[in-house]
């Protein structure tokens, strides 16, 4: 194999394969497999055999072939070549891989392609479209939820439901709850509902660009994200998601106002002094917010917009911003009834097509 094109697209093209954290049990899952059978084009393939990652993109082809190469290592040497210079790369004998640019030469021990897993295979039958931007958006407002639990698997992951013309995505670590769901123009199709990792959400929010149109593909155990060039295929996750409805009250008789933008710059600013709990003490149209620790404490007071009875409620401090800063809205509602119920935080008015809410869990003192 002999590829050469600029240091940027060949930078751009293989860091869309890169898989961010991949498992490393197996030393070739370390490798992506480059291959350039193609006349002016290169396959780029990165898996760790739950999630798998393949792109295509133009460059110069002078002798076709495939190789396996240290992803790390080959990012590290082409991001330091002078900017905007051609890059060579060419498989020698043994699987020696020679990357040259202007003065710069290095070599590096590649692997055959025989020892790369095969991508998975996987049908489109059962697909829809999304636009990217929506999609973009459904990841960033829930994902922040999900768990990392060895006990309850299901939690490591977004609860992902298309029926008719709704799309929703849920996610819960069983401290806070994200729910969002969107109506979309057209009709889906067959209801679905699966449980996707949110490893590949990641990978799917960083990788994609925005106002594109994403074809999802539900295959038995997969899902696969397609886009132009871009494949990503994930293992879905198995087992039954709890019924998060139970969760969202029902009955909150208390509702407070406020500015977000502000509430953030305040919980930021008294959160200083603690990482254990934040308190809102709600009188009339006040918001007192505490923290302390045995370094000290910290107060602040907001004039907000409060209806019902006076309380005193603690929350996470590093929840209750996770939930703020992914609410774009000028002004936020909080729902409450006691200091032991959970609260619910959404915007305070809705964009036409979309519900979305969070619910937090109070932190006992």
């Amino acid at each position: 194999m002999k590829i050469k094109g600029k240091k940027e697209a060949l930078l751009e093209g293989i860091q869309s394969a890169q898989i961010t954290s991949p498992k490393t049990t197996l030393p070739i899952l370390s490798n992506i497999l480059m291959s350039a059978e193609e006349e002016n084009e290169l396959t780029v393939i990165a898996t760790d055999l739950e999630l798998s990652i393949k792109t295509k993109f133009e460059i110069e082809v002078l002798e076709k072939g495939s190789i396996c190469v240290p992803l790390k290592k080959l990012i590290e040497i082409i991001r330091e070549l002078v900017d905007k210079e051609d890059v060579l790369i060419e498989v020698e004998e043994n699987n020696r891989v020679v990357i040259s640019s202007k003065d710069s030469i290095f070599h590096l021990f590649g692997l055959p392609k025989e020892d790369f897993p095969l991508f998975p295979e996987y049908s489109q039958e059962k697909s829809f479209n999304l636009s990217s931007t929506l999609l973009k958006e459904m990841i960033r407002k829930t994902i922040f939820a999900t768990a990392m639990d060895e006990i309850r698997y299901v939690l490591n992951g977004v609860f992902f439901i298309v029926k008719e013309n709704e799309c929703r995505m849920v996610a819960t670590d069983g401290h806070r709850l994200a729910v969002i769901k969107k109506t979309l123009p057209g009709t889906i199709g067959e209801e679905q509902e699966i449980i996707v990792p949110t490893k590949a959400l990641t990978e799917v929010n960083r990788i994609i660009p925005e106002e594109q149109n994403v074809q999802i593909s539900i295959d038995k155990n997969k899902i696969v994200f397609q886009i132009n060039n871009l494949i990503i295929v994930s293992r879905l996750i198995e087992g039954k998601f709890p019924d998060y409805k139970k969760v969202i009250p029902q009955d909150q008789d208390k509702t407070l106002k406020i500015n977000t933008q502000q509430l953030i710059s305040t919980s930021r600013r008294v959160s200083l002094m603690t990482t254990d709990f934040l308190k809102f003490n709600i009188c009339k149209n006040k918001l007192k917010l505490f923290s302390t620790s045995e370094l000290g404490d910290a107060k602040e007071e907001l004039d907000v917009n409060f209806s019902g009875g006076d309380i005193e409620i603690c929350f996470n401090p590093k929840y209750l911003m996770d939930i703020l800063k992914n609410i774009e809205d000028e002004e936020i509602v909080i729902l409450l009834k006691t200091p032991s119920t959970a609260g619910i935080v959404q915007p305070l008015e809705e964009k036409e097509g979309e519900e979305y809410l969070c619910v937090l869990m109070p932190v006992r003192t």
